[in-house]
């Protein structure tokens, strides 16, 4: 097991064993004797472990700590550390987001049967996807601030790496793809529309209120309010516990752009053959599958590249798939934008056409083959075959209609190869 571990010993505990046999395995340890510190770390280095070890965990200071790590332990596991001879410590804890709790003077073996069930739910959820993009720490943050004040709440730490945009609250509000996290001030202008328009244009980002002590109560009105607000912040707050607190939220907000970025990708690449970029065989598959007979007044066309085989051998693979995708794009172009058009495997595509005519699908295909015959396809000239199923009565499955149009086109190349014979 190996992970970047990080230890808030508070209490001042006797942790040696645990830290000793961590680094015995590769693990690197982060030790912080105070909440301040360990905000540092948290803020600007990867974490994949939290122990605590805090005197109390029910006062005030805590419970703000504990609100920032919330944004990212839904990843992270977080576990106490209790001292073994008080075993009432186990109570102080159980109203917490606590992953588990352990005693202080636990042997390495039984720590890492906690732990490793913890580390593996956390790669499951991250891996493949969110973790291969996981934000590099010195990567400049990109801050959007709506205020007409001039607000001076981070750290120096965190304006190095910082790159913050003021905008005048009149202002059209454009190009929020661009910002990691919105602050705005609680005295701006129509703040609830505002936040909503905003909350509509990007659901990942992070939105921020800036209050002051006298408009706090203020800020937690609207936060209940559910118009998508992240979290209110107060001006004068500790700048290290605010610069973490932003520091956080963006690392989240990039890990979910990732993640979705990733998963919109394999859907992507599970659906669409990306050669000729229309669906492939994986998805016409499933699209038969869920359907258990075909729609009526519907056509299938089963649709072959002439000579194709003629084409590889003598230009190629990659001339031949450059005439492959224009052929698919001429494809895409004829037919209608409701229909739908799948690699059925090799030169061979197969469309599925819906409320459709029969006279406006020989109109299509005529259209279609035309068109081929018409244009040029890297430089060369190409030919199709086209076979047909129309059906105009329930009963047919969509694998007998394919069945159908494919002895169609085979009959239709047939022909075609004895004229010109």
């Amino acid at each position: 097991m190996i992970a970047n571990v990080l230890i808030i010993n508070e209490n001042g505990l006797d942790l040696s064993n645990i830290i000793e046999n961590f680094k015995n395995n590769f693990c690197p340890i982060m030790i912080a004797e105070s909440f301040e510190t360990a905000l540092r770390i948290i803020g600007n280095e990867h974490i994949d472990l939290i122990f605590l070890s805090i005197n109390n965990p029910s006062y005030c200071y805590f419970s703000d700590f504990l609100s920032i790590l919330k944004t990212v332990t839904g990843i992270v596991p977080l576990i106490a550390i209790i001292n073994s001879s008080k075993q009432t410590d186990i109570f102080k804890w159980t109203n917490y987001d606590i992953d588990d709790i352990i005693p202080s003077n636990i042997n390495y073996k039984n720590l890492l049967i906690r732990i490793t069930p913890l580390l593996n739910v956390k790669n499951k959820i991250l891996d493949p996807f969110a973790i291969k993009g996981y934000p590099d720490r010195k990567d400049n943050q990109n801050i959007l601030i709506i205020s007409k004040n001039n607000h001076k709440i981070f750290n120096n730490s965190f304006l190095k790496n910082l790159n913050i945009t003021l905008s005048d609250t009149n202002l059209e509000i454009k190009n929020l793809n661009s910002f990691d996290l919105v602050l705005i001030d609680i005295n701006t202008k129509n703040l609830c529309r505002l936040c909503a328009k905003i909350r509509l244009s990007n659901t990942n980002i992070p939105l921020l209120i800036i209050h002051t002590n006298k408009t706090k109560n203020l800020a937690v009105s609207i936060l209940k309010k559910e118009i998508g607000i992240t979290e209110i912040i107060n001006e004068i707050e500790n700048p290290t516990i605010i610069s973490c607190k932003l520091n956080a939220h963006i690392k989240y907000k990039k890990l979910l752009d990732n993640f979705q970025k990733s998963v919109m990708r394999n859907i992507y690449l599970s659906t669409v053959d990306t050669l000729t970029e229309v669906y492939n065989r994986c998805f016409l598959e499933d699209y038969i599958s869920h359907r258990e007979s075909a729609i009526q007044n519907s056509a299938v066309l089963m649709i072959d590249l002439d000579k194709f085989k003629t084409i590889n051998d003598e230009y190629g693979h990659t001339f031949a798939d450059k005439v492959l995708r224009e052929i698919a794009k001429c494809l895409k172009s004829c037919i209608r934008p409701i229909d739908i058009v799948a690699r059925y495997g090799g030169d061979e595509f197969v469309v599925f056409m819906h409320n459709v005519s029969k006279p406006e699908t020989e109109l299509i295909i005529t259209r279609l083959k035309e068109k081929i015959s018409n244009s040029l396809f890297n430089g060369i000239h190409c030919s199709i075959s086209i076979g047909i199923c129309y059906i105009n009565q329930y009963g047919m499955s969509l694998r007998e209609a394919i069945s159908v149009a494919d002895r169609s086109m085979y009959i239709s190349k047939q022909k075609e190869q004895t004229k010109l014979n």
